[in-house]
């Protein structure tokens, strides 16, 4: 009955020296995993700066797979007498299917306005 009880007493003491620090440290290791998730993304499109046209995009990751935003736009073009210019705003939602919102392959859904207008100098 002794050397029972000392048994128990042994497996236990092993099991908090080896299996509960390494329970602990995993779980630290998914918590720093978690504070690393980068959940705001912000995109310039600078090319489109070339033809008059600014682009800026927001997104927030707000579960893993699930980020919400939203996109504002203005695009100016001038041709002889005519001017045309527009602005545009969009809420978007993306469903991310690889990697953690809002970084990975997506399927995003948006609906915008838009307000343009055209000028002619005569």
């Amino acid at each position: 009955m002794i050397w029972f009880a000392e048994a128990i007493l042994l497996s236990y003491s092993s099991f908090s020296k080896f299996v509960l620090p390494s329970l602990q440290a995993f779980a630290e290791e998914r918590k720093e995993e978690k504070e690393e998730w980068r959940k705001n993304l912000i995109l310039i499109n600078p090319l489109g700066l070339i033809f008059g046209i600014f682009n800026i995009e927001y997104m927030r990751g707000v579960l893993e797979n699930l980020a919400v935003g939203g996109s504002f736009s203005f695009f100016s073009l001038s041709a002889g007498d005519v001017s045309f210019s527009a602005i545009g705003i969009a809420p978007e939602i993306a469903v991310f299917f690889t990697g953690k919102a809002p970084e990975g392959l997506n399927l995003a859904g948006a609906l915008g306005l838009v307000f343009a207008s055209a000028k002619s100098a005569e």
